[in-house]
């Protein structure tokens, strides 16, 4: 991941873990049907979370997995001490770590991952380094946010400055499935869920999606690219007109990857 990317991830979710843990709900919902649905009933020795963030994810790992040795991992120094303190009497070991660059001698039986891989430049790269961390048939588990989310708000940002969307967009489900099949990780399931949240105004939906970290990092627009003050209130008033219901509330899409790869 070029080092101007990771400095922005890491900057803004360092000043933002205690919102973000408090505001990222539906980070939390995604974590809990990653868990239920996709770590199934095999019981790993070996466990490596990547990008753990507060811990939403780490939980259901040591719920479920009470004898496993789980790494857990990520950029944030912030994000990793506020884990801590969620989890205060778990036998994780935490590490401030880029997901991109982790390599360590033993080789894990299950990675998991939630809301996290998308932030991965270039993702075929990332998913290659997963395959080396993991043992033979050992399991990639993860949530991905993938392309169409947010679509609404993409379209009219394009209206009111064309030619200035985002830097990256989202990966989407073949880009995935490519990268997986290059990395022989062959997919064992695979659920792609498109989310209708619903917010109490156009303006609540844009102040949550900076509370839970949906604006921040490199999906967010560069310096020559970023809305003016004036230009953010012409969405937030466009996107109310467009996409109220009869109660003036407004819905936005997430679409969210969800699958379990085994290295073949």
């Amino acid at each position: 991941m070029p080092s101007n990317d990771l400095h922005s991830i890491q900057q803004y979710f360092s000043r933002s873990a205690r919102r973000y843990h408090l505001h990222a709900t539906f980070q939390r919902q995604i974590a809990a049907h990653l868990a239920d649905g996709f770590l199934g009933m095999q019981l790993p020795d070996s466990v490596l979370e990547m990008g753990c963030g507060t811990g939403f994810l780490t939980q259901e790992l040591c719920k479920r997995f009470p004898s496993a040795a789980i790494d857990a991992i990520d950029i944030s120094p912030e994000m990793i001490e506020l884990a801590q303190e969620t989890l205060p009497n778990s036998p994780v070991r935490w590490q401030v770590a880029d997901m991109n660059q982790w390599h360590r001698p033993q080789h894990y039986d299950l990675v998991a991952s939630s809301t996290v891989l998308h932030w991965a430049n270039p993702l075929d790269a990332l998913v290659q380094n997963i395959r080396k961390q993991l043992n033979n048939r050992g399991k990639l588990v993860a949530a991905v946010m993938a392309d169409g989310t947010l679509a609404e708000l993409h379209q009219l940002r394009q209206k009111i400055t064309p030619g200035r969307e985002p830097v990256r967009p989202l990966p989407s489900g073949p880009q995935l499935r490519i990268a997986l099949a290059e990395a022989r990780l062959e997919i064992c399931q695979w659920e792609q869920v498109t989310y209708r949240q619903t917010f109490s105004s156009s303006r609540d939906l844009f102040r949550t999606l900076r509370r839970s970290g949906f604006t921040g990092g490199p999906f967010a627009s560069s310096s020559d690219r970023r809305l003016s003050r004036t230009e953010l209130e012409q969405l937030i008033q466009l996107y109310q007109q467009r996409h109220e219901d009869s109660e003036g509330n407004v819905q936005a899409t997430f679409r969210v990857i969800y699958l379990s790869a085994q290295r073949s």
